[in-house]
């Protein structure tokens, strides 16, 4: 199976686009099994026991001064990237999208 470019029929060689390489291979999205499996573990986070040393590293608050400069990016920013609903509402737009679920599952 060639994946690279092909050539057209008046000689010339055209590239493929991405998403003719994707429907060639049929295999899932790298990036969509990435956001499936943080997914996954968020479910998992939300229903630890309050004990457990990962749901308080979760839901705590660190203390003191950022360090100057641009913000780092924290998990929490990229799950309301994906709209994700959090026992702690992290999300502004997460009603929405926690009302899609219920109605599909």
């Amino acid at each position: 199976m060639q994946l690279g470019p092909t050539k057209r029929e008046d000689g010339s060689w055209r590239v493929r686009s991405n998403l003719e390489i994707e429907n060639l291979v049929a295999e899932p999205n790298i990036i969509g099994e990435i956001k499936a499996h943080r997914l996954r573990w968020l479910g998992h986070v939300e229903r630890m026991g309050e004990d457990r040393s990962v749901r308080k590293a979760y839901l705590g608050r660190p203390v003191g001064r950022r360090p100057v400069g641009r913000p780092k990016y924290r998990w929490k920013d990229r799950n309301c990237e994906l709209g994700v609903y959090t026992s702690n509402k992290v999300c502004d737009n997460s009603n929405g999208i926690l009302n899609a679920y219920r109605t599909n599952s």
